[in-house]
Order: C-alpha cells, then structure tokens, then sequence
C-alpha cells in the first residue's frame, strides 16, 4: 500500500507518452510506485547495506532513461533515519526528499525531484526517489581533474570565477539557516560550460547540491554551520589545484571581503579550531 507520493506533473506527462506506466483515474499509485519498484536496471552504485541492520535494509541507486529523458533513480528498504526528535524514525529517502524541497523554497539549487514514493509491502517499508539526471554538470572532483588544474592566465580566473560561485551559493546556503553536513568536493556539482569558460551559458544555475540526506537547520555562523567550511577545507588537503591561496580566496567570497582582515582572519581559526 502507497502511504506517501509525489509526481512531478512534468514526468507525469513523460510516463503517459512512454506507456511503461499507466496513470489515469482508473489505476492508484500503487501501479506507479510498484512499476518504478520492478525496473531493472544495472545499480549505478552498489547498493549500501545497514550495519548491524538486517540484510533487508538497503539502499541503491540506478540510472534509468524515459523516453530519451535520463534520471537517478534511488530505491530504499527498511532504509531508516533515526532522531531524539519527532518523527522519531522515518526512510531515509524521505528526509532526503524534504531537503530538497526545503532547499529549492529557498532558491538553492539542488536536485529536480519528478517522483517520490514511500509503500508498505509485506513487514516492508520501501521508498523510492527519481531525480533528473544532471547531465550537463559534473561534480567539484571530476572539475578539478578536467578544468581546474590547466595552467595560464586565462584557466586561473576561470578557477576563481568557480571558487567564486561556490563560496556565494555556500554562503547563500548558510545565510538561509541551512547546512549541508556533508560538504566534500563530490557532493558540489557545477556547470560544464562554466567551467570551461567562467561565463554562464544557460538559465540553468552554475552551481548545485546533491546528496541531502543529511542537511538540517543551522543558526547562521554557529559552529554546526561551519563544519560546512571545514570539511570543505578538509577535503581539499590532499588537492595539489587547490592551494592556500585558493582556500583563503574562497573565505574572501564567503565573506564578501577583499582582503584577509581580522574577519577573515578569525573564521580561520575558528575553522582550524574545529579541525583539531
């Protein structure tokens, strides 16, 4: 039984012209959820199972096509997310799914949600999230690799016209009474073309957030939220194209600042301070 769901009216639309799923008065959501469920495609990720936790309780990802249209597509099994606070246990991919929302009320890109689905089968609990793929963009890592270690004039104010976008949307993020509490290179996704170029080519945005399973409300400038900054900084360190000064560029922007006074001076230490 489908106890949960959400279709983006956009997919809906897809799903009618593809005819793999029927949506119409006469079928419920659980012809939806239960179709989406039974795809078979090869896991992108290799599923993670819980430790500790039954065999049972799993997560995985796939990648799966629609009509020429790619998408993420994540299924969870008895996947829970524990908290002191209510709701006391619920699917992880439920928690990931409200982030997204919360963060795209706010205007901070992330994720484009076309189908959310949570179903009890059996003793089960089973959730399903699709995402559009993001095709156009590769993740902060993948960049580095590509764009950001070439050498030359041009290529470095490329590389800080990027580091500019981040640190902005970070702070854009930040002052928004967000975190993401698992800010790594991997987990920051920018524009291809913008890397290649520093100029925005679309009305797509430049920058975006995924995996927000594990963002939550946080005071502005509290230490919660700078643990954002420092595994950010953190996951630098082994970065032979991210250097001091670069790091130090990016607390620039983060901060509006033009040049490294006791402001910045200070968010340094409290950011080594929580390195320790």
């Amino acid at each position: 039984m489908v106890i949960n769901e959400y279709i983006d009216p956009e997919f809906k639309r897809l799903l009618d012209i593809t005819d793999e799923i029927e949506v119409d008065n006469k079928k419920t959501g659980q012809t939806v959820f239960k179709s989406l469920w039974n795809r078979t495609e090869p896991w992108f990720e290799k599923p993670n199972f819980r430790r500790g936790a039954s065999k049972e309780s799993w997560s995985g990802v796939t990648k799966t096509q629609l009509n020429k249209h790619n998408f993420f597509l994540k299924k969870q099994q008895d996947y829970f997310a524990y908290s002191i606070k209510p709701p006391f246990k619920r699917m992880l991919l439920q928690r990931e799914f409200e982030n997204i929302k919360l963060f795209n009320s706010c205007k901070i890109p992330s994720l484009d949600i076309v189908y959310f689905g949570i179903r009890k089968s059996g003793h089960h609990t089973q959730a399903i999230l699709i995402t559009k793929s993001l095709d156009n963009y590769i993740s902060l890592v993948e960049a580095k690799k590509q764009y950001l270690d070439l050498h030359g004039s041009e290529h470095r104010k490329i590389k800080k016209t990027v580091i500019k976008s981040i640190a902005e949307l970070v702070k854009k993020m930040h002052l928004s009474g967000l975190m993401h509490n698992y800010l790594y290179l991997k987990h920051i996704y920018i524009d291809k073309d913008f890397c290649k170029t520093g100029e925005k080519l679309s009305q797509e945005p430049v920058c975006r957030f995924i995996d927000l399973d594990g963002a939550r409300k946080a005071p502005y400038n509290s230490t919660k939220q700078l643990r954002d900054l420092e595994t950010l900084n953190r996951s630098h360190i082994h970065s032979p194209t991210l250097g001091l000064n670069e790091k130090i560029y990016f607390l620039l922007k983060y901060l509006n600042k033009t040049n490294c006074d006791k402001d910045v001076r200070k968010l340094i230490k409290r950011i080594s301070k929580i390195s320790k």
